[in-house]
């Protein structure tokens, strides 16, 4: 008589076990945090409700052109459990009793967003949904670059440090070149990089408002009459301070066609 073998008793999966999984579950959900917010700020969900009265969805849904509200509303859920929305209840009328829910910017949201009026508005948030766009296609081919050392950049783009490199790279031939302004070398840059040029240091401003106000904030200049910034860019410190203490003046110095575009 064939003796019957017993099973092997199940072994409970470990405490280390249970906390890797969770883990690499989390690393493979990441993602699905960046596309919610990349997709808020390409549908101007943030922009809709900045500085402004609390919005419904579906006044959200009208100004940012959104038809389906309902997965409209599944997206303004994640957003307010990230804390980059608010949500509360808002009567309507002469009706106590009746309310509805309404959105609006947190605090660090409407900061970062800037004022979206301006003619040259590059906010921080915009700033990085670039930078994390440029991100994510270079990284969706880490397995080939780990296999065959190709650059992870086969094309180029006008990611930041992509732009910044192109600003030292000098070998552009002079025929491309119209003259529109002259810097230290004498070589001489064309509209083009100008306009493009002129994209990145508003990327920047939007990026450095947060640290200039900061700093105009925490170090009192009242005791200053004069202001040497260099290397100062756009001047956008220059202007937060002489704003903020009127009797103060700055002198800002950078390269020629920096100050062109200042």
């Amino acid at each position: 008589m064939a003796s019957k073998e017993t099973p092997p008793e199940s072994v409970p999966p470990s405490v280390v076990e249970i906390a890797t999984f969770g883990k690499m579950l989390e690393m493979m959900n990441s993602f699905k945090k960046t596309h919610v917010f990349k997709t808020a700020v390409e549908l101007g969900v943030f922009a809709a409700v900045h500085g402004s009265e609390a919005r419904t969805a579906q006044e959200i849904a009208r100004q940012c052109d959104i038809h389906d509200s309902q997965k409209l509303d599944t997206l303004l859920d994640v957003l307010v459990a990230e804390n980059f929305l608010r949500r509360h209840q808002r009567t309507t009328g002469n009706d106590a009793d009746t309310k509805i829910t309404v959105y609006e910017n947190c605090e660090g949201t409407d900061l970062l967003l800037g004022d979206p009026s301006a003619p040259t508005h590059m906010s921080a948030i915009s700033m990085l949904l670039k930078e994390t766009e440029t991100e994510m296609k270079s990284w969706s081919h880490l397995t080939d670059v780990l296999k065959t050392g190709a650059a992870t950049r086969a094309t180029p783009t006008k990611a930041v440090d992509e732009v910044t490199s192109s600003l030292a790279n000098e070998e552009d031939t002079p025929k491309k070149r119209n003259c529109h302004d002259v810097d230290d070398d004498g070589v001489t840059a064309s509209a083009e990089e100008v306009e493009e040029w002129s994209d990145l240091y508003a990327m920047f401003e939007g990026y450095m408002r947060i640290a200039f106000n900061v700093l105009a904030d925490k170090f009192d200049f009242s005791k200053f009459s004069r202001v040497l910034d260099i290397g100062g860019g756009t001047a956008q410190l220059s202007r937060i301070l002489c704003r903020r203490y009127k009797n103060l003046s700055s002198t800002n110095l950078d390269l020629p066609r920096t100050v062109a575009i200042a």
